[in-house]
């Protein structure tokens, strides 16, 4: 941008032209800039030139033909960015607050570049304005009227300024980790609160519509109406590598491989691209547990379902396998013991492991289930079962105890 004027910075903003007269593709998202006010984008143009000067050649164009013709985007702009550009104007019936939100969504913030479904075209489907979408294999999630409605405006505010996500459901992750960490964090106390009050007001078309053959599902309700709420966005395609609703064959050996009380802890504590809770900021745990059993359900029969809720002897007594040991340890117990957080013995420390084994085993077995100074019951985790915890702890000190064999304890 050397050689661009501020009149040249201000038309690209605006109107998606480049210095020479060409058009950007609407990744540059102009659509959203065209927004903001000509005073805001001097600003910016100024702290732009007071950067120190970088020689970096741009990247060339590696769109296919015919998408790299740039003129072709004249058709593109007819069609969804003509009929609705403009710098915001002020809505007089709202407060200043909810204007100065809406002003930095819809504008500086690009908000729903993000968490708006596109079409087919890489345009924004506006029924569903900011009501969730899949971004680089991540789920940005509903930021609605609907999706906020259990949140008051400071916690809005605060995964702006904290990174962590809403109901305690864990840090932000993937692109919206860079936004908060390159520049939401420095919004204003003001600018936070102004947004959260214009996300709290804004009404959507839900993403998904319930389709008629869960509908007429009549069991676990609570189950259902969370999974259509939040957990069918991507349960439903299979967005993100989640399993599909209907493919019983994977759920059958999710089931047979990890046990159900694995599928909870996945679900509450989030796995591969899922977020926490499924992102879902007015979920409880109870609420994330009934969606799990209402999948679970609606991929086994009757009889496997009843057979899954009380295991014959067999099924538990498989859980107490180091293989089970070392999957709870990697899901579970690894935040502490893995770097010794907390005062846990880190695993594979023999020194900090043999005086806990002098006692005797029986008393670390106790002092796994019960809790011990800072470490809660069960490592804190409420929905492992004793016996897991007995393989994790056995796990862990098979680590650190080189040349004892504990599969048979």
């Amino acid at each position: 941008m050397g050689q661009w004027t501020a009149a040249d910075f201000i038309r690209a903003m605006h109107d998606g032209i480049r210095a020479d007269g060409s058009n950007a593709f609407p990744a540059f998202p102009y659509t959203f800039f065209n927004r903001v006010t000509d005073k805001d984008l001097r600003d910016i143009w100024a702290y732009l030139q007071a950067l120190p000067p970088v020689v970096q050649a741009n990247r060339d164009n590696t769109l296919p033909f015919p998408l790299d013709v740039r003129w072709l985007q004249y058709g593109w702009k007819l069609l969804f960015f003509y009929p609705d550009r403009g710098e915001w104007v002020d809505d007089l019936s709202r407060s200043p607050a909810w204007n100065r939100g809406a002003y930095l969504v819809e504008g500086l913030g690009h908000c729903s570049m993000c968490h708006t479904p596109m079409n087919v075209l890489g345009a924004q489907q506006q029924r569903h304005y900011l009501g969730g979408a899949m971004i680089n294999g991540y789920w940005a999630p509903d930021i609605t009227a609907k999706g906020l409605e259990t949140a008051s405006r400071f916690e809005v505010g605060k995964v702006f300024s904290q990174g962590k996500l809403i109901n305690q459901a864990g840090a932000v992750r993937g692109p919206m980790a860079d936004v908060v960490h390159d520049s939401l964090r420095y919004l204003t106390g003001e600018d936070r609160l102004a947004i959260a009050e214009y996300l709290k007001s804004v009404e959507s078309r839900p993403r998904v519509d319930l389709p008629a053959r869960l509908a007429r599902q009549p069991l676990l309700k609570r189950g259902q109406q969370v999974y259509v709420r939040v957990c069918i966005l991507c349960h439903l395609d299979g967005e993100a590598g989640a399993p599909r609703l209907g493919d019983n064959a994977n759920w059958e050996r999710r089931i047979r491989d990890n046990g159900l009380s694995v599928l909870y802890r996945n679900a509450l504590d989030g796995f591969n691209n899922m977020p926490p809770r499924g992102a879902c900021v007015s979920c409880n745990d109870a609420d994330v547990i009934a969606a799990v059993d209402y999948m679970v359900h609606h991929a086994l029969d009757e009889s496997e379902w009843k057979e899954l809720q009380q295991p014959p002897p067999k099924s538990r007594k498989q859980v107490t396998g180091m293989a089970i040991g070392k999957r709870i340890y990697a899901q579970t117990c690894s935040r502490c013991h893995e770097k010794g957080l907390n005062g846990a013995p880190m695993t594979g420390d023999q020194t900090a492991w043999t005086p806990r084994l002098q006692k005797n085993f029986d008393v670390l077995l106790n002092n796994a289930l019960r809790g011990l100074n800072t470490m809660p019951a069960k490592g804190g985790c409420e929905q492992c079962t004793g016996t897991e915890i007995i393989a994790a702890t056995k796990y862990m000190v098979q680590q650190s105890q080189t040349g004892r064999d504990l599969s048979l304890w």
